[in-house]
């Protein structure tokens, strides 16, 4: 018996090596998706937590367990302000910043797929807007002629010179929020306070209330070869002179839900041709990091219908792939349609009162013949729902 036990336990090797040749034949044959990958995950810097709950304070949004600015959210003034502000925030989303969104969605997919940066001349301080028609952009570049301003020590206000901060910029996002464009006057008036000044404030608000985290915010200047050269400022908030290039701010920001770094600028100088040296500064800085520029226009005061902004407005032309605007912008008469498709939306009839030896003859019978339709929100000076135009030029690929 035990002289058999050999050959049984050889009998027994030979089934095990079997079955698990088997097996290991049929685990290889598993389907892929029975294994685990691990995701891969992106990392992005932390974001400056002070400087992100600075600007909620500014905009009147709750920020929790900060007991740095206990001073001022702890006051009746604060509650007064945040409910106010909160209140016109709310309809400037309701009836312009969500329909804009909507509109760009539907009507602007390609823009959206090759334009990464956003210039924005004339606009000042107007982020929320670029951002409502552009959320996909890398790069905004505002301009305007205000004073760029200083990130303002809240922690340290005097109950006083809050009070009058919040009546003044009440006043002047009531205006933005009604309207979709600041009043250039009331705004110069009320962002005059020594402690909370330029229009550094009323960009954070508006980068706090589309839920944007700060990372980090640079006072900067163009020199002439378009390099950036960090400034720096005085203590008493008024910018310094050390330089002679073109002032400016650059925030670096990321939106939310999102896992990259993006950038705005705002950048303080006269775009008429009496500046052909800040104008090709500019130029030359649109193509630092990108080819591909869309051009935002509203509200422009009618400026390039005039010689003394034709600088600019060739500038425009010459380095945009898109163009978006209202009838305030570039003249259509402007537009050679030999370089740029032209699709018309919304409705023109003629220029509000203060403008109205802007008519445009040419644009009239163009709507009448091509426009895509009205759409319920209102774009420029036309800030009815309904009464509004947009124009989107994009300049043909180069055959």
């Amino acid at each position: 018996m035990y002289r058999k036990l050999p050959f049984f336990f050889c009998i027994v090797i030979v089934v095990l090596f079997i079955g698990c040749s088997k097996y290991n034949s049929e685990k290889e044959t598993l389907p892929l998706q029975e294994e685990t990958v691990s995701p891969r995950i992106e990392t992005l810097p932390e974001h400056d937590k002070q400087l992100t709950t600075l600007a909620k304070v500014l905009a009147g949004m709750p920020v929790q367990n900060d007991a740095r600015f206990t001073k001022v959210t702890s006051k009746k003034t604060w509650f007064l302000y945040k409910t106010i502000f909160g209140n016109i925030w709310d309809d400037f989303i309701e009836s312009r910043s969500t329909p804009m969104n909507e509109w760009s969605k539907k009507n602007l997919k390609d823009v959206h797929k090759t334009s990464k940066t956003v210039f924005y001349p004339f606009g000042g301080p107007d982020f929320a807007l670029a951002y409502s028609i552009f959320p996909n952009a890398n790069r905004y570049i505002l301009m305007g002629l205000e004073p760029v301003g200083i990130v303002p020590n809240v922690a340290l206000l005097s109950d006083t010179t809050f009070k009058s901060f919040s009546k003044n910029m009440i006043n002047s996002m009531k205006t933005y929020c009604s309207f979709g464009f600041f009043i250039t006057k009331e705004m110069q008036q009320d962002l005059s306070i020594r402690s909370v000044n330029g229009v550094l404030p009323i960009i954070m608000i508006m980068m706090a209330r589309e839920e944007i985290l700060l990372h980090n915010i640079t006072p900067i200047y163009l020199d002439s070869n378009a390099n950036k050269i960090k400034r720096s400022n005085s203590t008493k908030g008024i910018n310094s002179t050390e330089h002679n290039g073109i002032e400016g701010i650059e925030i670096q920001f990321s939106k939310k839900g999102k896992k990259k770094i993006d950038v705005c600028y705002y950048f303080k100088t006269d775009l008429s041709n009496a500046s052909p040296t800040a104008i090709k500064t500019i130029e030359s800085f649109l193509h630092k990091t990108d080819d591909s520029v869309v051009t935002f226009l509203k509200a422009a005061s009618y400026l390039m219908h005039n010689t003394v902004f034709s600088k600019i407005q060739d500038m425009i032309l010459q380095n945009s792939t898109t163009i978006l605007q209202d009838d305030s912008g570039i003249p259509i008469k402007a537009m050679d349609t030999t370089i740029w498709d032209i699709e018309l939306y919304g409705v023109y009839t003629k220029p509000i009162g203060v403008f109205k030896h802007q008519y445009q003859q040419q644009m009239f019978k163009q709507y009448a013949l091509f426009s895509k339709g009205q759409f319920m929100f209102g774009y420029g000076y036309k800030h009815t729902p309904g009464s509004s135009n947009i124009q989107v030029f994009q300049k043909r690929e180069k055959q």
